[in-house]
Formats: C-alpha cells, structure tokens, sequence
C-alpha cells in the first residue's frame, strides 16, 4: 500500500562546510550527520576550491580566515556563487567588530569555535531556516561596544525604547501609548529586534535587556525619546 504523503518527512537541510582545517570539517561533519534533518552535502578548504562545487546546499558553516579570503571576503565570495544558500560564520575569531561586518556583508549566523557542539546544530537549523544566530555574549557585545551608555552598534534608540518597554512586560498597545508612536511602528520595531538578536521569546529578550542595563535606565519610556 502505498505510502501517504503526508507522512513523507521533509527534506534534510544540506549544509557544506568551508573551513581549511581538516579536523575541523571532520568534526563537524560527524555532529552534523547525526542529526537526521541534517545532511552534509561537501566541503572546501578554500574560497577556490569552493566555487567548483555545484550549488546543491542550503547551507555553508564558514571560517572567517581561509587561504585565499577573510572576513567579508569569505562572506561575498560566498553570497555571490550561492546566493540561496544561508552562512553561518564558525570561526575562531571572537571578536565583535568581525562579527559586526560578517552579519553586515550578509551572514545569518555568527559562533566562535568554542561554543557547545549543540549550540552548532541549533545555530545550523536557525540559519537554515533564515533566522538570524549569535552566540550570546557575542550579541551582548554588539548591543553596547563602543558606545557611551550603552547604546547599540546594532540597536538604534528607538529600538533601545521598545526593547526596555517589552522586556518590562508591556503589550504592543501600551508601548505605542508610551512612546506616542502608532501599533504598526512598535510591531515594525519589535520584528527588527527579534530578527537583529535573533530572538523568538520574550524571554529571550527579557534576559538579553537585564544582560546589557537596559531595565537600569531611566527615560526611556518619555515619548521624547521615540
């Protein structure tokens, strides 16, 4: 009897793996293919190597320094022969400005080759279904380096606003009330911070404003300051 289509189970995420360290591609590999929604399609040691591979994945785990690209580079060369294909940046590199550009040049995900193995496999699926990955402190820092008073690098202030009125328990409705903006633009600003963060729950966001001082300032609630 044949078998119906409604149990037939999705189609595993194909990811290729861009990383010139041979044990790190193996390591990969292996926590990779023991998940059965993932599947490893092929891996490079470099940008050259890459482009000779047929665009079969939907998406590429990166080094950020390879032998003949870095940082954006590695990104753009990347977008530009697998446009479709979703990059998470793995790299050794913890450092919030190279993390910064990556996500700027088109990365969905950034992790640092020290996070837990499945931390991998949980940025990996967010990545292959288009939502945005960072490791936590990673995020934590983009929110506040090199900014007086904590403000953002990544964050604009009215984004600040939301954030702090959200995390404190808010509705949509109330916030709009309180910065004196309309519904549709606090729910425009809360959907650019869940994808900025890359954030699904409140409390994720929550603990993400009490990490960086946000629920300590004052003011932000004065429709002033939307």
């Amino acid at each position: 009897m044949p078998t119906n289509w409604f149990d037939v189970p999705p189609r595993p995420r194909r990811v290729f793996i861009l990383d010139d360290h041979t044990v790190v591609r193996a390591g990969v590999r292996l926590l990779l293919e023991d998940e059965a929604d993932l599947v490893v399609v092929g891996e490079s040691p470099s940008i050259a190597e890459f482009v000779s591979h047929p665009v079969t994945y939907d998406v590429v785990v990166a080094d950020l320094i390879l032998p003949d690209a870095s940082g954006e580079q590695v990104v753009t060369a990347v977008r530009r022969h697998a446009p479709a294909a979703n990059i998470l940046i793995l790299s050794m590199v913890d450092d919030v400005n190279a993390a910064a550009l990556a996500l700027r040049a088109g990365a969905v995900g950034y992790l640092t080759k020290d996070a837990a193995a499945l931390e991998l496999v949980d940025a990996v699926r967010s990545v292959a279904e288009g939502r945005r990955y960072l490791q936590p402190a990673l995020g934590a820092q983009l929110a506040t380096a090199g900014t007086p008073g904590e403000r953002s690098t990544m964050l604009r202030e009215d984004e600040l606003a939301v954030l702090r009125l959200l995390a404190l328990g808010h509705t949509n409705a109330e916030v709009a009330r309180l910065l004196a903006v309309s519904l549709r633009t606090v729910e425009s600003r809360r959907a650019r911070l869940f994808g900025k963060l890359g954030f699904r729950t409140r409390a994720e966001l929550f603990r993400y404003a009490a990490d960086i001082g946000v629920l300590n300032r004052s003011g932000l609630d004065s429709p002033h300051r939307a």
